[in-house]
């Protein structure tokens, strides 16, 4: 049954979608102030090895956050299971210097993204990356959710995304499930065409599941590959 709704929730928001694993990139508990030379160093070697698992077409789309505070990044692969992302990222060697830690998710979000950026950049690995700044805002569990959540206020909260995407004003969403299906905590993402940060956290603040009471939204700017989170056409 959860299954089947949660089929009728996903297929109100987009035609079709894909199982991502989907990471936010927090700053380590023991990180500690190092010399410029030392983290320009790290950084770079970070960068390469977004480069390289870009490449290898596993990293879809990545990028800073302008104003997480602990946030510090968002990454989106394709993936198997979660196993394969702390794989992946165990590599890193912001990670492995204990400057970034790993917390990642199953979202189920719409199809192709990363594309057309990454066929261009398989076709040549010089192509010009267009940066942008979109809103993300996390959706989070209230006291109010229980169980599997409200599925009532579910089905209204996925037909106002699909309207969202359809007016324009919305790149993409999805919630976060766990290999079996259920919701998790957070309950997932919004990703906003480009405007203020204010802006999408007042269209936000009107979902059902907020109005409601079952969630609660932080909101993000993100700088991101302008062509990594498909629009609707």
């Amino acid at each position: 049954m959860l299954r089947y709704l949660l089929l009728i929730v996903c297929a109100a928001a987009f035609a079709h979608a894909e199982v991502y694993c989907f990471g936010f990139l927090n700053s380590h508990p023991e990180r500690k102030p190092i010399p410029d030379a030392e983290a320009n160093k790290i950084q770079e070697g970070h960068m390469a090895h977004m480069g390289k698992m870009n490449a290898a077409g596993r990293l879809l789309v990545a990028g800073p956050i302008a104003n997480g505070g602990n946030l510090r990044g968002i990454l989106v692969y394709r993936c198997k299971s979660l196993d394969e992302i702390a794989e992946w990222t165990a590599l890193d060697p912001a990670v492995q210097n204990n400057r970034l830690t790993l917390d990642a998710h199953l979202w189920r979000g719409p199809e192709k993204i990363g594309e057309p950026l990454f066929s261009r950049m398989q076709a040549d690995p010089k192509t010009k990356v267009d940066m942008t700044q979109l809103p993300l805002i996390v959706m989070r569990r209230t006291e109010k959710w229980s169980g599997e959540g409200p599925m009532d206020v579910l089905v209204p909260h996925a037909k106002r995304i699909k309207g969202l995407i359809d007016e324009g004003k919305m790149r993409a969403a999805g919630p976060f499930l766990t290999a079996d299906g259920h919701f998790t905590d957070p309950i997932g993402i919004l990703v906003f065409s480009a405007m203020t940060l204010d802006e999408a956290k007042a269209i936000a603040n009107e979902d059902p599941l907020v109005k409601e009471g079952y969630a609660k939204v932080d909101g993000y700017m993100w700088f991101v590959a302008e062509d990594g989170i498909p629009k609707k056409h």
